[in-house]
């Protein structure tokens, strides 16, 4: 994280854009800091406007306070962009944020999750849809093989994919940015949330 700072904070003084403010911004919130200037320059862009307002949710919710709205108003500016990236990634946070809560609302999320992640094509995007569908669907005392029946690109979605396996995940559970920090979090709050498959 602190690479992707220096890199970032680098690349935005030399070409400063309000999409690259809204992911060096949420960078940072992941660190813990949330920088308003960053915020108030990701603002002045339709792209960075949904990724900026993401960035505030996640500040939120690490501040133990219910992103919910912002979670749904950067849902509401990111289908307006022709690229589904934040839509993904917001989706994804809110049925991540609703899965302890409201686990029948965050399934109805992960159904619709699955559904856009395989139309758009974003690989990674639909291996996390796929595993939040099964550890939900696994919760409730369902089978999940027909969602773990795919290759992970990633050692998060490898390291969730095995353990819902039932298998050990051979690997330190990291990697792939927003979507690893929250789902390692969830983990962490749940303790030992983790739903082996049962054989």
């Amino acid at each position: 994280l602190g690479q992707a700072l220096e890199e970032g904070e680098r690349a935005y003084r030399e070409t400063p854009h309000p999409w690259l403010s809204a992911a060096l911004l949420s960078a940072w919130t992941l660190k813990g800091r949330f920088r308003e200037d960053l915020f108030q320059e990701a603002l002045r862009h339709p792209d960075g406007k949904g990724l900026g307002v993401l960035a505030l949710a996640h500040h939120r919710w690490q501040r133990n306070l219910d992103p919910t709205p912002l979670l749904k108003e950067a849902l509401r500016e990111s289908r307006r962009l022709s690229n589904p990236y934040v839509y993904h990634l917001a989706l994804t946070s809110l049925a991540l944020y609703l899965w302890p809560k409201a686990p029948r609302k965050a399934k109805a999320l992960s159904q619709h999750l699955l559904y856009q992640t395989h139309r758009t094509g974003f690989a990674v995007h639909l291996e996390v849809a796929r595993l939040l569908r099964a550890q939900l669907l696994l919760e409730e005392g369902e089978k999940v093989e027909h969602l773990l029946g795919f290759t992970p690109s990633v050692p998060l979605t490898r390291a969730w994919q095995a353990v819902l396996a039932g298998e050990n995940p051979g690997e330190n559970l990291g990697g792939y940015g927003i979507l690893g920090r929250w789902v390692r979090e969830l983990w962490r709050r749940r303790g030992a949330g983790w739903m082996r498959h049962r054989r």
